[in-house]
Parts: structure tokens; sequence; C-alpha cells
């Protein structure tokens, strides 16, 4: 996403345990460490102190908690505030805004699930469903538009 000028945060990612260790005195904590691949919705860890930043990273890279989804880590610079999704409808040169969303919380996607298609899902699955966005103005919807939604066509 740096590469095609996407608005993301600063990160770090690779397949070598020992430089993953190293590239934590890059960032400051919370420190964010994820599996890089498909992990069922559980390879992010948010961790408080450099110890528990460098536990995940051996746990997905070293004892193979993920399989081959934690082969390569990215650390991420930790960004506060509600997590917004934007969605466009696009082809090679045109991008047209849609609504944003948010994920629902996981007791809420699984209440919604639970009464669409009458099944208990039990414990957590990190299921997550989308909810429009009413509080996102106008300015903030074009300037996220124009930072990520464009450079990701162009790019």
């Amino acid at each position: 996403m740096t590469a095609a000028g996407v608005a993301t945060a600063r990160y770090w990612s690779g397949d070598d345990p020992d430089q993953a260790v190293a590239a934590l005195d890059d960032f400051s904590p919370p420190y964010v460490v994820k599996a890089d691949g498909l992990a069922a919705g559980k390879g992010v860890r948010i961790c408080a102190e450099r110890a528990g930043a460098v536990a995940a990273i051996e746990e997905a890279m070293i004892a193979g908690l993920f399989g081959e989804a934690g082969n390569v880590v990215v650390i991420e610079e930790f960004l506060a505030g509600p997590e917004v999704s934007i969605f466009a409808v696009c082809d090679t040169y045109f991008v047209a805004r849609l609504g944003p969303a948010a994920v629902a919380s996981v007791g809420l996607t699984e209440s919604l699930l639970a009464s669409i298609f009458a099944v208990s899902l039990g414990l957590s699955m990190g299921t997550a469903a989308m909810v429009a966005v009413l509080g996102l103005g106008a300015a903030s919807q074009a300037r996220l538009h124009d930072k990520v939604a464009r450079p990701g066509v162009a790019a």
C-alpha cells in the first residue's frame, strides 16, 4: 500500500524471526504483530510490552502457531481510534464512493447470524459483520476517498 501511495500505518514485514524482533526497536508500544497469511481471524496480537511482542513473533514464526500463515509477520504502528472501512465501485479509472462501514461487535455479529440462520455458533469464531457508520462526515469520507481509494485504484 505504501508503494501505491495509499495512506496506511507504518510497518515492517519479513520472514526472519531475529529481524522481526530487531524491527520492534523502530516502533513504540503498544506493538501490533500480525501473521501475514490467513490465520482464521486469530493472527493479530496487540502487545502492551516488548516481551509480549517478542513472544507473539516466536509463537507465529518459530512455534508455528498459525502454520504457514505465520511464516511472515507484519509489525505495524498502532493506530488509536475507531476502525472504518470504505467501499467503492471502481474500474481502471473511475472510483464511485459508497457509504463507510465498521465491524460490529462479535456478540452483535453472532446474534445477527443466529437470528438470520437460526443456528447457534457456540464459542466465538471470530465472525464479524459490517454496519453502516452514520457519524462519519462528508469531509472525512472525501479525505478517505482521496487518500485510500483513488491511490489504490491508480496502482
